[in-house]
Parts: C-alpha cells; sequence; structure tokens
C-alpha cells in the first residue's frame, strides 16, 4: 500500500468486510457468506479492543479482525480484495440502485465508520456510471 489509492481501496475494503459482518451476525455459525463462527461481530470487535501503543500494532488486531471473515477455518493463505465471492454479492451493487436503495450515512462518532453523508445526487451518478440504472427510490414502499 504504496499510495493514496491503495489506501481508500482498503477503507473501502473493510467498511464492507464490518458490513458483511453486521449482516451475517447469527447466534450461530454460517457459510453461505464465508465460513463464520456464531456471533461474528462480537468475535471481530474482541480483536479490536484495547488501546495500542502503534500503528503496527493496531494494524495487527485490525488483521485479526479481518481474519474472523475471511479466515476463521484458517484455510486461507493469502487475502485478494479484489477477489468475488461465491454468490455473485457484486450484484448488491446492481440490485441497490436498481431497486433497494438504502440511504447509508455515518458520523464517525456514533459509529466506527469516516463521516459520509448521504447524497442522492452522488449515488444516481455512481449507479448512472456502474450500471447504467437510475436508483427508484420509492419501489420498496
Amino acid at each position: 500500500f504504496t499510495s493514496k489509492r491503495n489506501i481508500t481501496d482498503l477503507k473501502a475494503y473493510l467498511s464492507d468486510l464490518w458490513t458483511n459482518l453486521a449482516m451475517m451476525d447469527y447466534p450461530y455459525p454460517t457459510h453461505f457468506l464465508a465460513p463464520l463462527p456464531g456471533n461474528p461481530v462480537n468475535a471481530a470487535c474482541s480483536k479490536l479492543l484495547g488501546n495500542y501503543k502503534s500503528d503496527k500494532e493496531l494494524l495487527t488486531h485490525v488483521f485479526a479482525a479481518v481474519n474472523v471473515y475471511f479466515n476463521f477455518t484458517g484455510a486461507a493463505k493469502c487475502f485478494n480484495i479484489n477477489s468475488e465471492d461465491d454468490i455473485g454479492a457484486d450484484m448488491w451493487g446492481y440490485q441497490a440502485c436498481s431497486e433497494m436503495v438504502m440511504p447509508f450515512c455515518y458520523d464517525g462518532t456514533n459509529d466506527m465508520f469516516e463521516p459520509s453523508k448521504w447524497d442522492i445526487k452522488q449515488f444516481t451518478k455512481d449507479c448512472k456510471k456502474d450500471w447504467n440504472v437510475t436508483p427508484r427510490t420509492n419501489m420498496a414502499n
């Protein structure tokens, strides 16, 4: 990670990972997105608890938390942040643009994400660029 773009990609990757963990936060083990323990959010967060004396120590704990999602079984030898999953979750972007518009916003204080306001205009531009669709914001109503 030698460029600003790499860091941006890593942060987006981690944000998606934490979101997937929350989506899969069942009290029992699951296997349909990835092999996960019961209560995977607790398992990942337990790896992040504490105060860290250095950036390296923090990153080591982030890596341990990431392992809950991507290597709970211990079988993975490396992570490829560009690889697709087995169920086509990359198609969620299309579904989110075409029929399941769900505004996400973060304040960076009451959550673990960087501040980000919901911007329907930018979201619409991104949907047009990525999928050539215009969001139907009231479809789920």
